[in-house]
């Protein structure tokens, strides 16, 4: 199993970490650059993936049927008229200003994917390791 110090990690571009082994399933992140050694101590410290996504947002078509499709379900059902009079108004108008608002605000959250194998150490847990 390999492992990193922090500073190797930081070095090689990791930037978070997920306390328990990535098999424990979902593992809340925290930013490694505030992780010292002696959080290190007693804990089986395992990094993140280095690569984050971002949430998909809606195109300005998709937002239009999004919400035509609802708001034609509300009005049939309050009124029982199943033209597509409504539906048709709705997707008439242009949605790309809430569309791009939308993007702007999933911009600033990212998500790690996945948690590595690697493992954190102490630097001298791997002195030890080397000189045996």
């Amino acid at each position: 199993m390999e492992r990193l110090t922090i500073k190797e990690a930081l070095e090689q571009g990791y930037t978070h970490f997920a306390y328990g082994h990535p098999s424990n399933g979902f593992q809340s992140l925290h930013e490694l650059s505030e992780l010292t050694d002696d959080d290190i101590k007693d804990s089986e410290l395992y990094l993140a993936g280095k690569h984050t996504f971002r949430p998909c947002g809606l195109t300005n078509e998709e937002l239009k049927e999004l919400i035509a499709e609802h708001i034609l379900v509300n009005h049939e059902d309050n009124t029982g008229d199943d033209t597509d009079t409504i539906y048709d108004a709705i997707k008439e108008i242009d949605f790309q200003d809430v569309s791009e608002r939308i993007e702007k605000v999933l911009d600033q959250y990212n998500s790690f994917r996945y948690v590595t194998e690697i493992r954190l150490a102490l630097p001298i847990e791997e002195k030890e390791v080397e000189g045996e």
